[in-house]
């Protein structure tokens, strides 16, 4: 929750006007959902997620099976933070842009499109270098 409301600070940079946007997130949006202890809507989307996976990406997803990769421990933070954790800001700027548009459909497209665009260097890793 602490990276998505830096980011509205830095993209608005009044604070009041930063804080009404993060409670129309949360509110309006449902987002606070994801941050509650149940973490339902969390939960929810992930497995969505990994149907997605299952259905389009099927080789990707062989390979997390064989690798013991669980799509719930790897893609979270992406949910959590919107892009905010590991990617520069710039890029995460134009994903919250359109996750204001879009809402949460824009995250798993982005990460869909993500594993297709690294469908060749995810199939060709060995297992020693998902463990790390």
């Amino acid at each position: 929750m602490n990276y998505l409301a830096a980011i509205i600070l830095l993209i608005i940079e009044d604070e009041e006007m930063s804080f009404f946007v993060f409670v129309s997130i949360m509110y309006c949006n449902k987002w606070r959902d994801i941050y509650k202890p149940q973490m339902s809507k969390l939960i929810m989307l992930l497995g969505n997620l990994e149907k997605c996976i299952k259905e389009n990406l099927s080789e990707i997803n062989q390979k997390f099976i064989e690798n013991n990769i669980q799509v719930n421990g790897q893609f979270a933070h992406f949910y959590l933070t919107i892009f905010g954790y590991l990617i520069p800001l710039n890029f995460t700027v134009r994903i919250i842009d359109l996750f204001f548009l879009e809402n949460e459909g824009l995250i798993k497209r982005v990460l869909l499109n993500i594993l297709k665009l690294e469908r060749t260097k995810i199939l060709n890793l060995q297992q020693q270098v998902f463990l790390k």
